[in-house]
């Protein structure tokens, strides 16, 4: 054996074995690409021919395709893919498999596959179930939700639910009444597919478009009826296609469909003109006239038409286009849906009478057979919704949901699925997985009660999804969950049925993509209730006729909240406010007392609610979020906020929401506020060396171990100086140097906010503005001047830099780029909105950050160190949490605060006592309402009193005293970030304070690193005045100085000068 030599060392083998490795793993990215053949692919089904795949075995199978594709699971497993054509398609038939794909990687398999249905029929892809994943999809999806399948609308169109169903159920009792006075027959046949559709149709109809079907469709053009063109469309919609698996062949158009389609896509599209221009001409008028139209009469074109400009909403689509497609994608879906889910569960019920027996048993328990059933008897007849889910179960309206794709390669299950894979997820299968579901075939609607109690139909138990699940999650389940309900109690509370033969129902599926029978259900009714009961049913639908045609006129009866007393002619309750020493918050909170939690008072000629307990704040600002999301017009708003561009003051709308997601997106995200802590504790710790310094010197000059600090306004220079720079890269000294006469910029600012803050007689009175009395006028358009001077150097000098940068082909660093970098990149120098150009909305952005933050976050701290200073024992055991936790030896950062629990107590107690906007910025209401019962009018201003809400003794026990400890103890699960209504400094819902994340960094940094440093002391040793501003921003009518005296060794404060 040969011998290693003995000068041979190990170490001389590293360079090489490093080096080796490197190269290695050079090679194996160079060459990643060219092996991502070997990756591993989910097994396909065998017997693909070339080029046509598996067609010609879905075609020869006489079964759906989802039974098809099961059967191949029970063979290939859970995953697996088979070839559409050239098209490979990825097959999912198990709940697991359902959850990675539409929960874990949802936003990946959210897109749409291209079809010529897709394209033709739904308008080049605008009709949004079938559109690509993205902007369009999100937004047009979004309006959905708001304005038609939202749960305040849909509860507030339920007469329209009710009527419907309540003429159908009276249209087959007079059939069987005139078939048993010309036959003697005490039956009467009934096709069950057409009825359920006729009801589901005309309540649709009636949302979308504000007309029953039959009232719809009369716009002819040659032939065409547009209620069987809507049928023609759904039937070439669920057609095969052979150009969507083989795309080569479209310019063949075998079997001619791309034809058909066309001229059934124009004929749709003429009907749906028609109805567009009656709405455009319904608007005119009513703007013509100066009259509103009350929400419930607004259908949903004409709320797309108060959404949608003439002018594209993108680069694609027209607002027409879109208002068609969306219309259309609502009329049909929604329809076929809920029709086929309500014909196979009476096909269910027939073939088992025993549970249609034990369904009628429960109606008639809850409702007796004396009156008509109403939607509000639904949620009792709880055996009846699990024949629904039951239903559901065994026969999902879409079986293997709309083909979903993928946009991007990703890994399921452990295999590589590419980019643009068509994906099945085949749910008629996982209903019907004997590992979930016990004798899976069979129609058992008890393992509601018992195995399967906990299990639901909304998306988040995968075992049973008919609605899909996710993104691309069907927008109209609330609807179909009650019309379904209603409509199946209704006719099994009505009508004893049978089958005309007496045979068990034919249960075969069609062949179409939408689960429907493949015949029709024909039934015999029987009445099974008195006569008067019908009787009901047709003066209910009449009622509810009535309710619609003279709802208007009725509008004077309504009742509306109590209202302050005092009020005088034109003027209102104007004398009460300007007289009173106390400010607004505490005024009507008084007149609460008296009127209570709701009540309203006159602001000059301006009504104005006033919502004082956490009940009315949650309606308000919860359950009618949106309807309240609106502000009111003021002089301040319109010229110091760039004539409304200042988000905060803007009307709630589409400029609002994308200037708020900006702001959220690129200066308020979780993410950029943590990557810029440092801006944070650099101007805490520089501020605190500034203090020690002053304190040094004093100590030097005169001998006192004490200084006197204004703490206001050295709380207001930090916070200026971290927003600043967050904004503008720079801090407030820096920043105020555009000089313009006398102007000096951080003085202009503060003429912003003291201005802002200023009763103007107008706001209450607008036919004085003419007079301009006192000047406010005068005085804010040349402060607005001057401020809008200071930011377009700013603004400049920012587009200066980006030039500089784009010629130097240099990416600036993240953390190096400030909010107006990042607006520059965002917004074009054209026009974002119809309203605003792009350097006003920069402007007036970065204003409402700059000056809004700065305003909250002083005020608070300032209250806290009040608050500390006349309760010694507190601020003793908040310095003491701070000693044991970071100790005398070093400075506070950032990460400790949130050991500081008692702190954090300390500061939730004076957000509860002293909140920063005590009535919040004004809300307005966009629309009518119901609110506790009450009218609320549109464009009724709201106050939603805080300050009375964090004071309320049935909540707070002993409420005007500070006691930080109760966030330990009976009030622990409250906080502060806008889901407890007890609580609300910041707000809630839409319009919450968009700054609370920074704020609840930057004040118990700033607040800890002061207590810790300093022993603090009032000049005179009295309790400090807590007496509270007449500003709209909760601030102390006076300074507060104190007296500081270091308590850390002198290298900690030098610690804090690094």
């Amino acid at each position: 054996m040969k011998q290693i030599p003995m000068d041979f060392h190990l170490p001389s083998l590293v360079p090489f074995v490093v080096a080796s490795l490197a190269f290695s793993l050079f090679l194996y990215s160079i060459f990643l690409k060219s092996r991502k053949a070997v990756r591993k692919l989910p097994p396909q089904a065998g017997g693909a021919w070339p080029i046509i795949g598996h067609l010609p075995l879905l075609v020869r199978s006489s079964e759906p395709l989802h039974v098809v594709i099961a059967q191949l699971a029970d063979t290939y497993g859970p995953i697996f893919t088979f070839m559409f054509g050239v098209k490979r398609t990825l097959v999912l038939s198990s709940s697991e498999m359902a959850k990675e794909c539409l929960k874990t990687y949802d936003k990946v398999f959210a897109s749409r596959v291209s079809s010529l249905a897709s394209e033709i029929l739904g308008y080049n892809y605008a009709f949004f179930p079938f559109s690509s994943y993205g902007y369009y999809f999100s937004h047009v999806q979004k309006m959905v939700m708001a304005e038609v399948l939202s749960p305040h609308r849909v509860e507030m169109l339920k007469h329209l639910r009710e009527s419907e169903v309540s003429a159908s159920m009276k249209e087959i009792y007079d059939r069987w009444t005139k078939n048993n006075k010309s036959s003697g027959s005490d039956k009467v046949v009934v096709p069950m597919k057409d009825w359920f559709a006729e009801i589901n149709q005309n309540v649709v109809f009636r949302m979308i478009i504000g007309k029953r079907i039959s009232e719809a469709t009369n716009y002819t053009h040659g032939d065409l009826i547009g209620r069987e063109v809507f049928k023609d469309w759904l039937r070439l919609n669920a057609t095969f296609v052979l150009s969507d698996a083989l795309p080569f062949l479209r310019w063949l158009d075998l079997g001619g469909h791309e034809k058909t389609m066309r001229k059934v896509a124009k004929e749709v599209d003429q009907v749906l003109q028609g109805w567009l221009e009656e709405h455009k001409q319904k608007k005119k008028r009513t703007v013509s006239n100066g009259v509103k139209g009350d929400e419930e009469e607004r259908d949903f074109m004409d709320l797309m038409l108060s959404v949608l400009d003439d002018a594209k909403v993108t680069n694609s689509f027209e607002a027409d286009i879109i208002n068609k497609a969306t219309s259309l994608s609502l009329l049909l879906a929604g329809v076929d849906v809920t029709t086929g889910t309500l014909t196979w569960a009476l096909s269910l019920l027939l073939n088992s009478p025993k549970t249609l027996k034990k369904v009628q048993e429960e109606i008639d328990q809850n409702i007796g057979r004396e009156r008509a059933v109403k939607e509000s008897d639904v949620d009792n007849l709880v055996y009846l919704q699990a024949v629904i889910k039951e239903t559901l179960r065994l026969y999902p309206p879409g079986p293997t949901l709309l083909p979903h794709a993928s946009n991007e390669d990703c890994v399921l299950a452990g295999y590589h699925i590419p980019a643009n894979t068509r994906v099945l997820v085949n749910v008629w299968k996982i209903h019907r997985d004997p590992k979930v579901w016990p004798d899976p075939n069979e129609f058992r609607p008890e393992r509601f009660f018992t195995t399967h109690s906990y299990i639901d139909i909304k998306g988040q138990d995968f075992e049973l999804i008919p609605f899909g699940s996710g993104r691309r999650m069907c927008a109209g389940i609330a609807l179909a969950l009650r019309i379904m309900p209603l409509t199946l109690a209704s006719l099994l509370h009505g009508f004893e049925i049978a089958t005309p033969t007496g045979e068990p129902v034919d249960m075969r599926e069609s062949m179409e993509f939408t689960n429907h029978r493949t015949s029709q259900l024909d039934v015999l009714l029987t009445p099974r209730l008195p006569a008067q009961v019908y009787e009901e049913y047709a003066s209910l639908a009449f009622s509810l006729f009535l309710y619609s045609i003279i709802f208007k006129s009725r509008k004077a009866v309504r009742k509306l909240p109590p209202q302050a007393r005092s009020a005088w002619p034109i003027i209102g309750h104007l004398p009460l406010l300007v007289r009173s020493s106390e400010p607004l918050h505490v005024v009507i909170a008084q007149l609460a007392d008296t009127y209570g939690p709701i009540f309203t008072f006159m602001f000059g000629v301006k009504r104005t609610l006033v919502l004082s307990s956490s009940e009315m704040a949650k309606e308000c600002l919860k359950t009618y979020d949106k309807v309240f999301a609106s502000r009111v017009s003021s002089l301040a708003s319109e010229i110091l906020g760039y004539n409304y561009a200042f988000f905060p003051f803007s009307s709630y709308g589409y400029y609002f929401s994308h200037v708020q997601k900006m702001v959220m997106a690129e200066v308020l995200s979780p993410h950029r506020v943590e990557m810029l802590k440092h801006f944070r504790e650099s101007e805490v710790s520089a501020s605190m060396k500034e203090i020690y310094d002053r304190w040094t010197k004093n100590n030097k000059s005169s001998g006192s171990d004490k200084v006197v600090v204004q703490m206001k306004d050295w709380f207001a220079d930090i916070n200026q100086n971290v927003v600043f720079r967050m904004i503008i890269g720079k801090r407030i000294s820096e920043a105020t140097n555009y000089t313009h006469g006398d102007l000096i910029g951080s003085d202009v600012f503060k003429d912003w906010l003291r201005l802002n803050a200023t009763f103007v007689l107008s706001d209450a009175l607008p036919f004085l503005r003419w007079l301009d009395l006192g000047g406010h006028e005068k005085t804010m358009r040349k402060v607005a001047k001057e401020v809008d001077q200071v930011l377009q150097g700013w603004l400049e000098e920012h587009k200066q830099k980006k030039k500089r940068t784009v010629s130097s082909g240099v990416k600036d660093d993240e953390e190096e780029r400030d909010f107006m970098d990042l607006m520059l990149s965002v917004l074009d120098d054209a026009k974002v909105t119809n309203s605003f150009e792009a350097d006003i909305i920069n402007k007036a952005t970065s204003l409402s950050l700059l000056l809004a933050g700065v305003d909250v976050t002083t005020g608070t701290l300032t209250w806290a160190l009040s608050l500390l200073l006349n309760s010694p024992k507190t601020l003793k055991k908040v310095q003491e949490e701070i000693d044991q936790n970071i100790g005398r030896e070093r400075a506070v950062k950032e990460s400790d605060v949130d050991n500081l629990v008692y702190l954090q107590a300390v500061i939730k107690e004076t957000l509860r006592l002293y909140p920063p906007g005590p009535t919040l910025l004004p809300h307005a209401s966009n629309e009518d309402c119901v609110l506790a019962g009450y009218h609320i009018p549109a464009n009724t201003r709201v106050l939603v009193n805080v300050w009375k809400i964090h004071r309320d003794p049935k909540v707070w026990p002993d409420p005007n005293e500070f006691r930080p400890e109760r966030f330990f103890t009976t009030h622990s699960d409250i906080d502060v970030k806008g889901q407890d209504f007890e609580l609300i400094p910041f707000g809630s819902g839409r319009r919450m304070c968009a700054g609370i994340a920074l704020a609840l960094r930057i004040m118990p940094l700033t607040l800890a690193s002061l207590l810790h440093g300093f022993e603090i002391a009032t000049p005179t040793g009295e309790p400090v005045d807590m007496r509270e501003s007449m500003e709209f921003t909760n601030h102390r009518t006076s300074q507060l100085e104190v007296l500081l005296t270091p308590r850390l060794s002198a290298q900690v404060y030098e610690e804090y000068g690094k």
